[in-house]
Formats: structure tokens, C-alpha cells, sequence
């Protein structure tokens, strides 16, 4: 609750709090609004909105805080964790279910993981969620080049940023490989492959048709053998997502169970991903994360 009365005012305020038989019972601004949708653009344009306000919030002193370094860190490539550090306040989880509208308000909900760090990683990860709603990377892009904070980093700290987060949520999908953990995997995986074959839109440069799906999958491959290393001996699941990229994940127990898919395609996640096989690695085809 330390944090509490430091959030940035897209935040609802904390009435009260109390402990009580070991509990912590704490009493918060009560909203009357809906989740926000992060396939609607009039949707966006709001959040986008709170996100530049909610940017501008520093991380208070004296207010015990996990920091960007320490939470990305473990997972980056040897000498970029520091590129991740700061001094904002983020949320870090801004799913739909997270981002309240009241009207034109926005409400920033659940502030349960704060992080001290640097200002564009909320941009990032509002990003990865857009993806993981549907939006082709481009797109997801885009909107994070509509948000101010987005321009503070540069694009080593970007990438290297991506490639931190693409291998924490292969861990999650290795460890507890449910359909959304898989899904999300795999959006954080072709995020960092976009910002990585297309460097130029970590600075927002406009390239002529850069919505089209369908890079070459044997560019993807390149990519993979020189970027993600890591892996881990184990079985394999398969996933194609937009633009017919095939991501190959390997379990580090062995197996993932056969049960286990990401999610078939909808009306909400219309670049889900599909299972196709696994079995044994073809060399030239897989892709560690």
C-alpha cells in the first residue's frame, strides 16, 4: 500500500486500508466503466492518452520498488540490462482487463507489479498486449510511436528489451504451457523479430507497405539462429502465427503436454496462433526463443 498515494491520477485513489487477522483489507475509488478495447480505435486513442500521463509520473524515493533491471535482467543479453533502468513509475501489466473507461476517462487498475524504470517499457509491453488483441506487429507499433515516452529509447534499448521479454515469456509457456501463455509467447517473439528486421520502426521511421504480412520465413529462420540461442533440451510444440512464421517452442521438462494449443483464431484474436505438429527437430526449420 506504500505505493498507494504516489499513483498517477488515471489510477483510482486508495480510501483505506486495515489490517486484519493477517489480511490486508484495502478499500479503492470504485469505477463504473468498461474495459477497454484494444481492438477499437477510439479505444486506443484514450489509452494512449493515459499512457502519456501516466508517464510522467516519477517512482517515489523511499518507496521500496522492484526495479526494471532487476526484473528484465536476469533474462537479457550479457551487458543491456542497465539500458532498462530508470526513474518512472510503471504498471507493467496493461491488459484490457487492467485499463478501465469511464466516458472519455481512463482508469489505470491493479497496480499490483510497480516498477521503477525506464519511461518507454510500459509503451512496449501496452504494445505486446495489442498484438496479443489482434494488431500485426506494425500495427502495434504504430500506436506505441503515438505515445511520447515511446522516443525516449533508443532502439539497442529497445531491442534489447525485446529480446528479454520474448525469453521471459518462453519460460512461462515452458513451465506452465497453457493456450494464453503460448499465444503470448508467440507475440513476443514476432515483436522483437519486427523491431529486429526492421530496426528503423524502434525510431518510428515510416517504410512504404510495412503492413503487409509475409516475410519470408527463411528470414525469420536467419534471424533465430544468430538473435534467441538458449535452448534447452526437451520436446517441441509448433506454432504459425500471421504472415505464416513458423516459431518452434522447447520444453525444458522433456514434453509439453498434447492437449496443449494456443488458441484457435476469432473475432477477438484474428493473428492467433494454431498448432501444427511436434516431434523431432528438422535443423533447418527450428527456431529457438
Amino acid at each position: 500500500m506504500a505505493i498507494a498515494p504516489h499513483l498517477p491520477s488515471v489510477a483510482p485513489r486508495l480510501l483505506w486500508h486495515q489490517d486484519v487477522a493477517g489480511w490486508l483489507l484495502a478499500a479503492w475509488e470504485a469505477v463504473a466503466g468498461r474495459h477497454a478495447g484494444y481492438i477499437l480505435r477510439a479505444d486506443l486513442h484514450l489509452v494512449r492518452g493515459a499512457l502519456e500521463h501516466a508517464g510522467g509520473v516519477q517512482a517515489p524515493d523511499g518507496v521500496e520498488l522492484t526495479t526494471a533491471v532487476e526484473r528484465w535482467g536476469p533474462y537479457a543479453d550479457e551487458g543491456t540490462a542497465d539500458l532498462f533502468d530508470g526513474d518512472t513509475l510503471l504498471h507493467t501489466e496493461l491488459t484490457p482487463g487492467n485499463v478501465l473507461l469511464a466516458g472519455r476517462r481512463v482508469h489505470l487498475v491493479d497496480w499490483a507489479r510497480p516498477t521503477r524504470g525506464a519511461v518507454w517499457i510500459d509503451t512496449y509491453l501496452w504494445a505486446l498486449r495489442l498484438m496479443d488483441a489482434g494488431h500485426t506487429a506494425a500495427a502495434a507499433v504504430d500506436w506505441a510511436c503515438k505515445v511520447p515516452a515511446w522516443h525516449a529509447g533508443d532502439r539497442e534499448a529497445i531491442r534489447a528489451f525485446g529480446a528479454a521479454v520474448t525469453r521471459v515469456w518462453h519460460e512461462i509457456a515452458t513451465e506452465q504451457p497453457t493456450a494464453w501463455k503460448l499465444h503470448m509467447a508467440v507475440q513476443a517473439a514476432e515483436l522483437r523479430a519486427y523491431l529486429s528486421l526492421e530496426p528503423d520502426q524502434a525510431d518510428c521511421v515510416p517504410v512504404a507497405g510495412k503492413h503487409e504480412q509475409g516475410a519470408p520465413a527463411r528470414r525469420l529462420r536467419r534471424l533465430w539462429s544468430g538473435l534467441v540461442g538458449r535452448g534447452r533440451p526437451g520436446g517441441t510444440v509448433d506454432a504459425q502465427v500471421s504472415g505464416g512464421y513458423l516459431f518452434r517452442f522447447k520444453s525444458g521438462s522433456g514434453h509439453l503436454p498434447p492437449s496443449v494449443s494456443p488458441p484457435e483464431p476469432s473475432s477477438h484474436h484474428s493473428t492467433a496462433a494454431r498448432p501444427l505438429t511436434s516431434g523431432p527437430v528438422r535443423p533447418e526449420t527450428h527456431a529457438w526463443m
